[in-house]
């Protein structure tokens, strides 16, 4: 259940090793999911438990938007060094393809 997810808030003092023994936690379960071919998922801890966590249900009921033309989405871009789907090439924007139903055992998420 996503809705018990608590993020842990940033911290001001130096990394401990509890710190980095969740950091190891939370990339470890990354990397393996996304070696699997699964997409569109963030991790985290529930229940204790190293879980996917599907993007569209960890900002359904979020307060915060961002603009997509915006000077933030531009830098976030600019940064990574990603293209612009919404202005490369085409005056049309691009459509999201629904993922297929996966048969995994984390019940949601596509694989490419």
């Amino acid at each position: 259940n996503p809705s018990t997810f608590t993020p842990q808030p940033p911290s001001s003092v130096p990394a401990n090793a509890d710190d980095s023994y969740y950091c190891s936690l939370l990339g470890q379960g990354a990397v393996h999911a996304a070696m699997a071919g699964y997409t569109g998922f963030s991790i985290g801890l529930v229940n204790n438990h190293t879980v996917l966590l599907p993007i569209p249900a960890l900002v359904a009921k979020s307060p915060r938007t961002m603009n997509k033309h915006g000077r933030t989405w531009e830098r976030v871009l600019a940064v990574t060094h990603q293209p612009d789907v919404h202005t490369a090439g085409s005056s049309k924007p691009a459509k999201a393809t629904p993922a297929p139903a996966s048969s995994s055992w984390f019940g949601f998420g596509a694989k490419k």
